[in-house]
């Protein structure tokens, strides 16, 4: 199984994405939790143990011999949440992408960034 605890939904992701999480079975999404800006180690560590246990059933539920985790988002969480995984035997994960980037000036003198983010691969934590 291949779990996504991420921001990004897996039905926004391309097609390469798609196929290369497919290699460990099947996609299941966990949202990553809203970590509050004010949160201190405490109320962290409470995210971290409650989505362990909700990526912990997921895993149970399928009983697949290889799973992978990826896990991107506030950092904090992410360095403690991929921390536990991997203590715990779990393969962690982020996604791996080429970024372009074009800036456009605007009529009023602003600058429009366009970022385009191309996936190639992903890379173990």
């Amino acid at each position: 199984m291949f779990v996504n605890l991420s921001n990004h939904p897996s039905e926004g992701w391309s097609t390469e994405q798609l196929k290369e999480a497919g290699k460990y079975g099947s996609v299941v999404d966990i949202a990553f939790p809203q970590v509050d800006t004010k949160s201190g180690s405490e109320e962290i560590n409470d995210l971290v143990v409650g989505k362990y246990n909700e990526i912990s059933s997921a895993l149970a539920d399928k009983g697949d011999k290889i799973n992978v985790v990826m896990v991107e988002g506030e950092f904090v969480f992410t360095y403690r949440m991929v921390t536990l995984l991997k203590e715990k035997g779990i393969k962690t994960v982020a996604a791996v992408t080429v970024r372009e980037t074009s800036e456009e000036k605007q009529p009023d003198g602003s600058v429009k960034k366009i970022s385009k983010f191309s996936f190639d691969g992903f890379r173990e934590y």
